[in-house]
């Protein structure tokens, strides 16, 4: 963030990030590794100034705007896209996930066999869930 200003030629941006864009920046997965998240902070950082004194979730790019609490009356998709990423943050412990959520474990659960059912075509999401139980973890 202490770059963006040189970078972008943009001076008087924002200075902070706000909590939820944090949780939303540290949940993402980053292909390119730093330079995927230093573009994702210079756009954020684009978007948000001349208006906000800090980053919130609505200036980073929409597939990194997952909620990171379970909303009981949410779309499905987003529900199943928060409970997913639970699991992996957790390992794959249902419990454990929904106290990261504010979700009930029996909702977890269920929206768990769920995923399950959808990834029997795909078996990534099992693959990763299983990568990161035998020790391979990612950031």
């Amino acid at each position: 963030m202490e770059q963006a200003p040189a970078i972008t030629g943009v001076p008087g941006g924002p200075c902070r990030f706000a909590p939820e864009a944090i949780q939303s920046l540290e949940a993402a997965t980053y292909p390119g590794n730093l330079r995927d998240l230093r573009g994702a902070v210079i756009r954020a950082y684009l978007h948000a100034a001349g208006s906000n004194p800090e980053v919130r979730l609505e200036h980073l790019r929409p597939e990194l705007q997952i909620p990171l609490r379970f909303e009981r009356r949410g779309d499905r998709a987003t529900q199943l896209r928060v409970v997913a990423w639970a699991l992996w943050k957790t390992c794959d412990r249902v419990g454990e996930a929904a106290k990261l959520i504010g979700a009930h474990s029996n909702t977890v659960g269920a929206l768990r066999a769920e995923l399950m059912a959808e990834a029997s075509h795909s078996s990534l999401w099992q693959r990763q869930v299983e990568g990161k139980v035998k020790g391979k973890r990612r950031a």
